[in-house]
């Protein structure tokens, strides 16, 4: 089963951005990382040259950043021919997972009653980031009970929530 930083739904960059004050970083290991989960969402190629020429730090600097990432356990590197391959999965096995995330997914897709698309799950997502949990659920349940199953209504339910709270 994929971890829930696995999930094609997660947004790895707007969780690092969210909470990059928790995770004890100075401002060139940040670039690091950030740098690392770029590249390997574009499938390219990792080696100190990228590296040293993005950052524009010297290879020994390279090198130990690489080697404190690696020490708090937030990357592991392997070795390859053509250069190395690096994974950051350490950084989000911090103690405080987003643990709600994963169940407001599996409980649109229960509601829904079939896996949702990737343009909902990129729908809630977006939702999280403009409302709390509580509300994303309370609209969800409000569609439920009215048999009206559509991201649209949902949404409208959510935007008319939030007017009336800046109404108050």
């Amino acid at each position: 089963m994929k971890q829930w930083y696995e999930k094609k739904y997660f947004n790895r960059m707007y969780w690092i951005f969210e909470e990059m004050e928790n995770l004890n970083l100075t401002h060139t290991q940040l670039c690091l990382i950030l740098l690392v989960q770029y590249l390997n969402e574009t499938h390219s190629m990792i080696s100190f040259d990228v590296l040293r020429n993005k950052l524009n730090k010297s290879e020994e600097e390279i090198d130990d950043l690489l080697d404190q990432l690696h020490q708090k356990g937030y990357l592991q590197i392997d070795v390859t021919p053509k250069g190395f391959d690096i994974s950051i999965d350490g950084l989000f096995q911090m103690e405080n997972e987003l643990h709600f995330e994963s169940n407001i997914f599996d409980l649109f897709e229960s509601e829904f009653k079939r896996p949702l698309s990737s343009r909902e799950l990129q729908r809630i997502s977006e939702w999280l980031h403009l409302y709390d949990e509580t509300s994303i659920t309370f609209a969800l349940r409000d569609a439920s009970m009215r048999n009206i199953l559509n991201f649209d209504y949902i949404n409208r339910i959510l935007e008319n929530g939030a007017h009336e709270e800046d109404k108050q």
